[in-house]
């Protein structure tokens, strides 16, 4: 044991420093681990292997710093060492904590935020003064920070409960085993910019590829005009007003079945990848499967340790590399662009890579990809921007007014047409690279040999507008520009064709679930079977799309064959309606309504409304967004999207 004032050896000192401070890493890692993983939910998909990490890299560099400090700073002291590690340490934390807002939801003020630090550091003064008080310091100590770290263990498997599983009724597969799944949702992705669905220039050959030998629906369309309750319809089958996901903090209700949760039910192996913030376990999007990655969701990233380890390599690569004249040499295989390597689409292959060289193939999988290109800000690798030699250019946010009144009752700023074309340049870029990296993300899954008998699903979440209403970028109206998706299923013994009649993102489930083997869903849903029409080449069942946009300016929108009926109903509860053919007016600029004719359809689309009500079975969550994910969802333009406040 070092006592206090003892001469000792300098490897002796460096040896007690480091485990003291190695102990004290795997109690705040824990601590900090279980915190995160019951306020947020990030890392509940794998609470064991995040919280070790975190515990790991806290061992290393408190190990490290608890060796320095007794070797070289405090000589004669040991105690005063630990103490003052377990100061630091505990301040770092808590502190890190407050100013991200975890514990109040939001920012403190800068008089609060400083007295927390003086109470959080004296705080850890007298707990390392207390547990460095006897001679057993060391050894009660160690104890301290074990008990800690297993009891923030146990705490983390408890938390880390995500609803997993519903007893669905769902009989696991046995005999012949059914088809593994790639479904693939490319955000922002309006139908019209794809080769496949007539557009001129060459942005999709992937996609186009896998269209020509699948069935594509001609008339897709997506129930929302933004993320988070899009996505919750596909995931759901149920349109924005029974799964309640309609505001900014909306997280899917627990008792809402998920496809994940069927296809886990009949013994799938599921996975998802997901580069945009609104699509995170936090909001629900993580129940049923066994791994969510998400680039904004990494546990380490979002600790006082990681936000640390992240300025710490900034500023080496940023000030000291570029003083030292120092630069990486090679670049690694399938790197051939400099500028690929940091994209969004690329960095979530990455993250599907390193699962898909684990699969086992034990079971029939299904992964889930959702691609944040070609969203805003456009920022496309310089690869893929087309040759005219006209600088890239950046959508100003000052042309955007989220939850402002739509058109026709309000305009947003217009561009100039030389700003337009390169905003539709970038636009288009960004969907040929995405479309790249999508062939990248089938090359390594027939590396692997696991495309054998998967089928291919295709789609997008929302358009984007380009002031084809006088507004830009989405969730402000429902005009084909935002809510006609593409949608195509690919893979063996899938049938080509194009299928006219409209369909909707609802019908995934229903789809998917039967081409899995399940034969009856015991839960409610708006989808339809759409399996006949891929294998046996059927026409889709006609039927109403329906579509809605909740907010201040609510509004509501149906197609029937051809026909595509619009309600906007302003904040004093006034019905504006719009009517449009879509074969002889598919830009949706001609308004044929008329209220002594359209009768019936408006009957039509009420009904639908009162069906989306109808099903409403649980009230959605809230969940608000902390600082790192708030300011992810800004940058993307999202904050505000849908206040109805």
């Amino acid at each position: 044991m070092v006592r206090e004032g003892a001469t000792t050896p300098i490897l002796t000192r460096i040896l007690w420093g480091g485990v003291i401070g190695g102990f004290l890493g795997l109690a705040i890692g824990a601590i900090e681990g279980t915190l995160l993983i019951s306020q947020t939910g990030i890392g509940a998909d794998s609470p064991i292997s995040s919280l070790l990490e975190l515990q790991l890299h806290y061992s290393l560099l408190l190990g490290f710093l608890g060796a320095a400090c007794f070797a070289f700073i405090f000589k004669q002291s040991p105690k005063k060492v630990c103490s003052s590690i377990i100061a630091i340490g505990f301040t770092l934390v808590l502190v890190m904590w407050l100013r991200e807002g975890f514990f109040i939801g939001q920012d403190v003020s800068l008089a609060t935020f400083w007295t927390a630090c003086a109470l959080t550091f004296a705080i850890g003064v007298l707990l390392g003064h207390l547990i460095s008080r006897t001679r057993l310091a060391s050894r009660r100590g160690a104890l301290v920070c074990v008990t800690l770290s297993v009891l923030g263990g146990g705490v983390s498997l408890v938390s880390s409960d995500s609803g997993a599983s519903l007893d669905l009724e769902i009989q696991p597969w046995s005999g012949k085993r059914p088809p593994n799944f790639l479904i693939v949702l490319i955000d922002t992705l309006r139908a019209d910019r794809l080769g496949a669905y007539g557009y001129k220039r060459n942005t999709s050959p992937v996609i186009d590829q896998l269209s020509a030998k699948g069935v594509r629906f001609d008339a897709a369309y997506s129930h929302a005009p933004w993320t988070r309750p899009s996505v919750a319809s596909l995931m759901t089958s149920l349109y924005p007003k029974s799964h309640d996901i309609i505001g900014d903090e909306d997280a899917l209700p627990s008792g809402l079945p998920t496809l994940a949760q069927v296809l886990k039910s009949r013994g799938y192996s599921t996975a998802a990848f997901s580069a945009n913030p609104q699509v995170m376990p936090v909001y629900g999007f993580g129940r049923g499967f066994d791994v969510f990655g998400n680039s904004h969701a990494s546990m380490l990233r979002r600790t006082s340790i990681g936000r640390v380890e992240h300025l710490m390599m900034y500023g080496i690569k940023n000030f000291v590399l570029p003083s030292l004249k120092i630069k990486k040499e090679g670049t690694s295989p399938g790197d051939e662009h400099d500028s690929l390597r940091n994209s969004q689409a690329g960095g979530l292959n990455k993250l599907a890579f390193d699962w898909i060289n684990s699969y086992q193939n034990e079971q029939p999988f299904m992964l889930y990809m959702q691609y944040l290109d070609p969203h805003s800000p456009y920022s496309p690798p310089v690869d893929y921007l087309n040759a005219d030699a006209q600088e890239p250019v950046v959508l100003p946010i000052e042309f955007v007014q989220k939850n402002a009144p739509p058109w026709p009752f309000m305009d947003s700023k217009k561009a100039t047409p030389e700003v337009l074309r390169g905003l539709n340049r970038l636009y288009d870029a960004e969907i040929a690279y995405v479309d790249h990296e999508l062939g990248v993300l089938l090359d390594r899954l027939q590396a692997r040999g696991m495309m054998e008998d998967t089928i291919v699903v295709v789609t997008s979440d929302h358009g984007e507008e380009f002031y084809d209403h006088n507004q830009w970028l989405h969730g402000q109206s429902l005009f084909d520009e935002l809510v006609r998706v593409p949608l195509v299923f690919s893979g063996s013994g899938i049938q080509a064709g194009v299928i006219k009649e409209p369909v909707g993102l609802v019908d995934v489930l229903p789809t998917v679930a039967t081409l899995a083997g399940v034969e009856t869903l015991n839960f409610p849903i708006h989808g339809q079977n759409l399996s006949k029409t891929l294998f046996h080449g059927e026409p889709a069942k006609p039927r109403l799309v329906y579509s809605e946009r909740n907010g201040a300016w609510s509004i509501n929108a149906i197609r029937r064959g051809h026909e595509k009926l619009i309600r906007i109903t302003d904040p004093k509860g006034n019905s504006h309606w719009r009517k449009y053919n879509l074969d002889q007016d598919p830009m949706e600029k001609n308004n044929l309504f008329s209220a002594d004719t359209d009768s019936e359809f408006q009957a039509l689309l009420i009904q639908a409304v009162e069906s989306a009500d109808d099903l409403l079975r649980e009230r959605a969550g809230r969940v608000e967004a902390d600082a790192d994910n708030a300011a992810a969802l800004k940058a993307l333009g999202y904050t505000g999207e849908d206040d109805e406040d």
